[in-house]
């Protein structure tokens, strides 16, 4: 998939940044029941980070990121994209959704959710994937998964 295709999508207000194709099936989910996304997907750091920030909830710009892992083909640009992509999205829920006397702490806390995935293990899971060039993302499992948990099935 190329980067060109990242869209904007208002939801409750707030501009979220997408890939085209999850902007064509996003859910029709309320921003706080996204279940939970953050993490790094298995064991203790799965269980660790948290999907809020000063408690507000941010797992739909984990999921987004998520998608963005599946969707992208695994070149250093698409890795930086997709990651700052989550921190935008985090830091348009921040200043959107939150309180105005939260939004400097809630950033400085997003920071480190960045950096998180900017580190050598965030590049091997975006790396790991056995990618191919005929990649079809309506057969991707992993993908599927991801749509599924928030009520969506992918069709072509």
């Amino acid at each position: 998939m190329s980067v060109k295709q990242v869209t904007v999508r208002i939801v409750e207000g707030v501009p979220l940044f997408m890939p085209e194709l999850v902007d064509k099936h996003f859910p029709a989910l309320p921003l706080d029941d996204y279940p939970r996304f953050c993490g790094a997907g298995e064991g203790l750091w799965e269980k660790v980070v948290p999907d809020h920030i000063l408690w507000l909830y941010i797992s739909v710009a984990c999921w987004i990121h998520d998608c963005m892992f599946c969707l992208l083909n695994p070149a250093k640009t698409n890795w930086f994209i997709a990651n700052g992509v989550l921190l935008l999205n985090i830091f348009m829920l921040i200043i959107v959704k939150g309180s105005n006397w939260l939004v400097v702490p809630r950033c400085m806390v997003a920071v480190p959710y960045f950096w998180a995935v900017m580190t050598g293990t965030g590049w091997k899971c975006f790396t790991s994937r056995n990618w191919v060039d005929d990649y079809n993302p309506y057969k991707d499992p992993e993908l599927l998964t991801k749509f599924a948990k928030v009520g969506v099935t992918l069709k072509e």
